[in-house]
């Protein structure tokens, strides 16, 4: 028969083997890993809060959590002032985004201080006791409980939690666990979106480490990740966890779509970079990030870690033909802008050609070249500088097909060219049949005519144009009244 010592001995070596043997366990099977020496990583707090990407309107917005609001004021401030004012901002927004501890759940094997079971039956109750004393932390305040077997052990983290709220209580937490958690009422709140809502509650209900947090964080983060909301924790302070939970649990492929699908590609390297320091036996663990190559490494782990391997290659592939497609917009401006210089040296014709030269007709660097060309030449009314050119007929059908020929109609009226006049209006009527003029038919001898019934109809300067008309009209009629006089004086000498 063992004595009680020995009996006492006995026991705390069987614990102290069973504790070992799951240690082993845990650690053979990666099961229970430890996330806290991870999620306090420095390189780790540095991406979450990259990927948390901070919005002061959005860290500062008013929450409808039945609190009244504060009047707003307004003051006037200098620009040193406001200077001040924004940084005590982003100190604050600092303070109010701080991230909730990710940590290992809690076991429930509370230590035994002994085993007195000649106590046993003793009382139908158990006996708690607390030490209330003031300055002591929740955490380290002893509390202990003496079973209805008569063994005197530490309190479990639950009744740790009910004394600690029973004696010191906090403001919103409630000694029961609200409804609201309850796997039907907590289904319809995510169904809602209050996401943020049902994790600040969480964060103030229980501690980090119980399993009932940790379950209702994972829920929720889990409801965010399938309905793909991720602008509805953009800028709070559970976002950090959020993005933790999904490289944890190796399950970052739809958000890493969304931040491909909106060009964040600083964001998706930075969330990859995430996934392999948590997750270091990762395959595409060993790529590494240089700047300027984001598409190569998100192919890396694409093709040797995604579970969406298909729909993420897609995605990379409409992003990579987006750079190329900015890139060239961007080449294309810049060119633009030495373009320019030469437009503006009136040297169209070099310029036309040597876009013919180096571009092909179907390419849009070239038509956007030489539309921008022809604008120049039309904008200065320098139609002579590419007149007797190969290079006119296609400004003339670009001015015909843009429905802005006034320009150029009103410099062959007063250089009185009036059969190009006409060419050119019947060139606007084959290219727009639908426009008002187009009925208009041409008879030899009425030019005049023809010319005001586009002017009437489908001039967009009619004011100028009718002036200029009228113009050549006098003219013409001065120069008829010239010619008969002429022909009478032959006559009469």
């Amino acid at each position: 028969m063992f004595c009680r010592s020995c009996n006492m001995s006995f026991k705390a070596q069987c614990i102290s083997k069973i504790n070992i043997l799951r240690h082993i366990t845990n650690q053979t099977t990666g099961v229970e890993r430890d996330p806290a020496p991870v999620f306090f990583n420095a390189n780790v707090q540095q991406l979450l809060k990259k990927l948390t990407r901070v919005d002061l309107r959005t860290v500062f917005r008013t929450k409808r959590y039945g609190v009244a609001l504060k009047t707003p004021e307004y003051k006037f401030l200098t620009a040193e002032e406001l200077n001040m004012v924004m940084k005590e901002a982003q100190e604050k927004a600092e303070q109010k985004l701080q991230m909730p501890p990710v940590v290992k759940a809690h076991v429930d094997e509370p230590e035994v201080l002994s085993y007195d079971y000649e106590l046993q039956k003793h009382s139908e109750t158990k006996f708690v006791f607390t030490d209330i004393s003031f300055g002591i932390s929740d955490v380290e305040r002893t509390i202990v409980v003496r079973d209805l077997n008569g063994v005197l052990r530490k309190a479990t983290p639950d009744e740790r939690l009910r004394m600690n709220e029973t004696y010191f209580p906090k403001p919103g937490r409630k000694i029961r666990m609200p409804h609201m958690f309850e796997k039907e009422y907590l289904k319809r709140l995510l169904d809602q979106g209050k996401y943020e809502f049902v994790l600040d509650r969480a964060c103030l209900q229980f501690e980090p480490d119980q399993p009932i947090y940790q379950d209702i964080t994972a829920t929720t983060y889990e409801a965010v990740d399938t309905a793909r909301h991720y602008s509805s924790l953009r800028s709070t302070r559970h976002f950090g966890p959020f993005a933790f939970h999904l490289a944890w649990n190796r399950c970052i492929d739809n958000f890493l779509l969304d931040l491909i699908q909106t060009d964040r590609l600083d964001e998706t390297v930075a969330l990859i970079q995430l996934y392999h320091i948590v997750n270091p036996e990762a395959e595409s663990a060993s790529a590494k990030y240089k700047p300027g190559l984001e598409h190569k490494f998100i192919q890396a782990y694409v093709e040797s870690d995604s579970k969406k391997r298909s729909v993420l290659e897609l995605a990379l592939q409409a992003n990579v033909e987006l750079h190329k497609q900015r890139a060239e917009t961007e080449a294309g401006i810049r060119r633009a802008h030495g373009h320019a210089r030469l437009l503006d040296q009136g040297k169209y014709e070099f310029v036309l050609d040597r876009a013919c030269l180096q571009f092909e007709p179907d390419q849009p660097i070239y038509q956007d070249i030489t539309a921008t060309t022809y604008e120049a030449v039309d904008t200065a009314r320098h139609y002579s500088s590419l007149r007797s050119t190969r290079h006119f007929g296609p400004f003339a059908f670009h001015l015909a097909w843009n429905r802005c020929i006034d320009n150029f109609l009103l410099d062959l009226i007063q250089t009185d060219r009036l059969d190009e006049t006409v060419a050119l209006i019947q060139l606007y009527h084959i290219v727009n049949p639908e426009a008002e003029s187009a009925s208009a038919k041409y008879k030899p001898g009425l030019e005049h005519k023809f010319i005001q019934a586009y002017v009437e109809s489908d001039s967009k300067k009619r004011s100028v144009l009718e002036l200029a008309l009228q113009a050549n009209v006098e003219l013409h009629k001065q120069r008829a009244e010239t010619e008969a006089g002429i022909r009478r004086a032959h006559g009469h000498a």
